[in-house]
């Protein structure tokens, strides 16, 4: 996967030919980890992390609600917890 301004760019590393683009939403969100097996992508944005679908860049149904964990230095630098 690569990135542009816009949108993700999905390769295959077997030849170099492009998949698929996925738009990029928000624009400054960023991958994080990929599991094409899975058919999900994690990306994080602002501290918060989105599970994705990634062959339409859509969110999981199963995905948590709330969204995952927000990225806090306060505990310990990973994540909140609920108490």
């Amino acid at each position: 996967m690569t990135v542009s301004k816009a949108n993700y760019i999905l390769w295959s590393t077997s030849d170099w030919t492009q998949k698929r683009m996925l738009p990029r939403t928000p624009a400054y969100t960023m991958p994080l980890a990929i599991s094409p097996d899975a058919d999900s992508v994690v990306i994080t944005t602002s501290g918060a992390f989105r599970l994705l679908r990634l062959s339409t860049g859509e969110p999981l149904p199963t995905a948590p609600n709330p969204e995952l964990p927000k990225f806090t230095g306060a505990v310990g630098g990973f994540a909140e917890t609920a108490d």
